[in-house]
């Protein structure tokens, strides 16, 4: 260390080129810095292990038992606005954001996410702008970072159209373009404004690699968990989990070490965890299509469906100590999370969404009873039995009828997007044929001729590989072509021979441009996951065949 000390203070004649001195220099501040975030108490009991022959997964070091740490991280060895190394940037960023409030009241920005997003950007466009950050490697490690639905094409865009990730690019891009706009406020980023280049790596890495932390104990009823960046190494090589009961959480705590208090950021054992178990962190509440917009992959066994409609009950406040707020807690209904209508696979809509619609009409219509708490089983079960044998069966069957009109409602607006988008294509793709031909075009059907060339690329593509059953191509194409196209198919053998060639819909021809395109979005390149594709278009026909 003194070695390295003394270079910092020599001329650098004497020992070579600028770079390799204020290399030197960074070195030397980033193992003093390291080595001082070590005596206050950092701790990852973790290190590298091949798991499946082929991955690199992160495992305990030493069995962990419950309630003990398996990561200690000191506040300081974090990046937030609160831990920034810039006093200047701090200064600023607090004025703007939190006391002037200068974006709230003249640009109308009165999103907390979004003030906190802003918050970390520039904290983290700071350190990656000072050759002597202390988080060098890490910065050097997440350099290329980008947000995948921002390295979509035009063409390969037109396949979110109508799904539930529709709007994913265009979120990305104005928070891209806050971020840039928004550094003009500041006279830290005045002699070298921060470049679109700039924005949208530091989107990307807070995106991908912001870590939701817990606060105090005593703070959870008053502030909500905040995103932190966690600048180290072997953090970026955690698998991520889409279970939060698997991936374990970090929570904010104060401890005694010692005679002094250290405030750290712990990841905390759940049970006994024995030596070699791998470790996940949680990307947040993702569906698979929303994972593959972000992070351009997805995870397998997801329990978060596609779908991002909330639907406030009426009797909901934004006061947690009302007295409604306080009986919505009781059934884990504390968020309006809670009431976003989602669909696995299968068609059936997330359990806290049965559960919190159920009780929000109890409340709405003045059917509840504390003794609901008793029947958690009941308020999560979907489809409803065809008989309850309570006396209050009468409540329970018109909350039932409340919530199947919801499901459907939202059901019967997305498969109409769906056929509206099929509509157009199709409409300015073969209005000339159809116009020649004298055949209409239908309305409640999507299941419309396309050119020749359509069709033999879609019979190409679906040819059945050795890693594709045929009962994965009929899901796809049933998802992408909706049912008529399949009926077409089964019905080819028999038809005229236009209808031979009419196995394509507007959705398959989406498909075909996606699939014929070089981009990210070829199936190749998702790892020919058959989870990916199923999850990006939320035709809501499977789901409506199960409650119509």
């Amino acid at each position: 260390m003194a070695r390295l000390l003394l270079l910092c203070v020599l001329p650098w004649p004497l020992f070579g080129q600028p770079d390799a001195r204020e290399e030197a220099c960074s070195s030397s501040k980033a193992q003093e810095f390291w080595a001082e975030m070590r005596r206050q108490g950092l701790q990852l009991n973790i290190q590298r292990k091949m798991v499946g022959g082929n991955r690199t997964a992160m495992v305990l070091r030493d069995d962990v038992f419950y309630g003990r740490a398996i990561m200690k991280i000191p506040r300081q060895a974090l990046l937030t606005l609160e831990t920034g190394r810039s006093p200047k940037l701090k200064e600023e960023l607090t004025r703007l954001l939190f006391e002037d409030k200068k974006l709230q009241k003249e640009f109308n920005i009165t999103s907390e996410d979004h003030i906190h997003l802003l918050s970390l950007a520039y904290t983290l466009i700071a350190e990656r702008r000072n050759p002597e950050s202390v988080f060098v490697d890490w910065l050097n490690a997440t350099r290329n970072e980008q947000v995948f639905a921002l390295q979509l094409t035009h063409r390969q865009q037109k396949v979110l159209v109508g799904t539930s990730v529709e709007e994913a690019v265009e979120e990305m891009a104005s928070r891209r373009d806050l971020i840039q706009q928004a550094a003009s406020n500041l006279t830290f980023f005045k002699k070298k404004p921060v470049s679109l280049d700039e924005a949208s790596w530091a989107l990307a890495v807070i995106m991908r690699h912001g870590r939701v932390v817990h606060p105090y104990q005593d703070q959870r009823d008053v502030r909500d968990p905040r995103m932190y960046i966690f600048p180290l190494r072997e953090l970026l090589e955690v698998a991520m989990h889409a279970n939060p009961g698997v991936a374990i959480g970090f929570q904010e705590e104060i401890i005694i070490e010692g005679k002094r208090e250290e405030d750290v950021v712990l990841q905390i054992a759940r049970r006994d965890m024995p030596k070699g178990e791998e470790i996940f962190v949680w990307p947040g509440r993702l569906s698979s299509s929303e994972m593959i917009a972000r992070h351009g992959f997805s995870l397998t066994e997801n329990p978060i469906g596609i779908g991002r409609n909330v639907t406030q009950p009426p009797s909901w406040t934004d006061s947690k100590n009302s007295k409604s707020r306080k009986e919505y807690d009781l059934y884990n209904c504390s968020t309006l999370e809670s009431f976003e209508l989602r669909f696995n696979r299968e068609g059936y809509p997330m359990r806290s969404f049965v559960r919190c619609y159920r009780i929000s009409w109890f409340i709405g219509n003045g059917w509840y009873s504390p003794a609901l708490k008793n029947r958690m089983r009941d308020l999560n079960k979907w489809p409803p039995p065809e008989k309850y044998t309570k006396s209050d069966w009468l409540a329970w069957t018109q909350a039932d009828a409340e919530v199947n009109r919801a499901i459907m409602d939202y059901c019967q607006y997305m498969r109409q997007r769906l056929k509206d988008v099929c509509w157009q294509e199709a409409g300015q793709r073969q209005q000339n044929v159809y116009s020649a031909q004298g055949r209409a075009m239908s309305s409640s059907r999507c299941c419309l001729l396309l050119p020749q060339q359509c069709s033999l690329n879609f019979r190409r593509l679906w040819t059945p590989t050795p890693r594709m059953t045929s009962g994965t191509q009929k899901i796809l194409l049933t998802r992408f072509c909706g049912r008529c196209a399949l009926k077409s198919l089964a019905r080819s053998r028999t038809a005229l021979p236009w209808q031979r060639r009419s196995g394509c819909s507007g959705q398959s021809s989406r498909l075909e441009s996606c699939l014929g395109s070089s981009g990210p979005c070829c199936m190749k390149q998702l790892h020919g996951a058959k989870a990916e594709f199923m999850v990006m278009d939320p035709i809501c026909e499977e789901t409506a065949g199960h409650y119509a």
